[in-house]
């Protein structure tokens, strides 16, 4: 009778190990830092109001989801529009506040592009920023990064540059 209870015990803690691992997976897929997103789903409007999306020019690009509340996004914004062999027009700044909150980021990085997202980011799954994401060409992510970038470094710099080259 022993016997089987110890079997029984150690069936029902194996049992639970799994369902608390599968339990555990799940979370991690649906709040994983920096999700896969098809690029058909990042959508922003420019300025003008005229809707984007990543598919809009065959160029590899870099898209920063930012805030103008969030103080690494600022810093991440001030090092990216410092880098001078950065084509600047590849990289969109995108982000789901006003225009006026996006303004003051314009104001950190003028040399950048901006957006309003035309979904929210909790939408796109992104559970933290700054998230930013290199699209190749064809508009397939290659590359994504959560936080700030070491820019000051010379090979990540050159990596990501790089980056933006692949056609």
């Amino acid at each position: 009778m022993m016997y089987l209870w110890q079997v029984n015990r150690t069936l029902l803690a194996g049992a639970l190990g799994i369902v608390a691992l599968v339990i555990v997976l799940a979370l991690y897929q649906y709040y994983a830092v920096a999700p896969n997103i098809p690029s058909q789903k990042i959508k922003w409007y420019n300025k003008k109001g005229n809707l984007q999306t990543v598919n809009s020019t065959q160029r590899p690009k870099m898209i920063v989801f930012s805030a103008s509340w969030c103080g690494n996004c600022r810093d991440e914004l001030k090092s990216i529009n410092a880098q001078p062999n950065l084509d600047s027009s590849r990289v969109w700044v995108l982000s789901e506040e006003s225009w006026n909150a996006i303004d003051k980021l314009k104001a950190i990085a003028p040399r950048l592009n901006y957006g309003k997202l035309a979904t929210s980011l909790s939408q796109l799954k992104i559970h933290s920023i700054p998230s930013i994401y290199f699209f190749n060409s064809r508009s397939q992510i290659i590359k994504k990064h959560t936080g700030n970038i070491r820019w000051d470094d010379y090979s990540t710099r050159e990596h990501y540059f790089k980056l933006l080259q692949i056609q």
